[in-house]
């Protein structure tokens, strides 16, 4: 059975201690539960390196990055505990 993200851990990407905005949400779905490959800054925040993730990020992600990579853990959690979701994101 293929391991995917739980719908907790997909709603905390609305909680400002670990947001993420609209439009970087899809990436790292596919990313977790596809294994899609995400572009330069999705793929440093998934890597947690904060100084390329800085470099590489749009307006909207530089206000965001310590929070996208506070998710990110949380999901690499989700993923090796092997809960899965019904739905994409909400």
């Amino acid at each position: 059975m293929k391991k995917q993200l739980s719908e907790q851990t997909i709603s905390k990407m609305k909680d400002k201690e670990t947001y993420v905005p609209l439009h970087m949400r899809e990436g790292y779905m596919n990313y977790f539960n596809n294994g899609i490959k995400n572009g330069g800054f999705g793929t440093a925040v998934i890597n947690e390196d904060l100084d390329y993730a800085y470099r590489k990020a749009d307006s909207t992600n530089s206000q965001h990055v310590e929070s996208q990579i506070a998710w990110v853990k949380i999901a690499k959690e989700d993923i090796e505990s092997g809960y899965r979701v019904k739905s994409v994101y909400k």
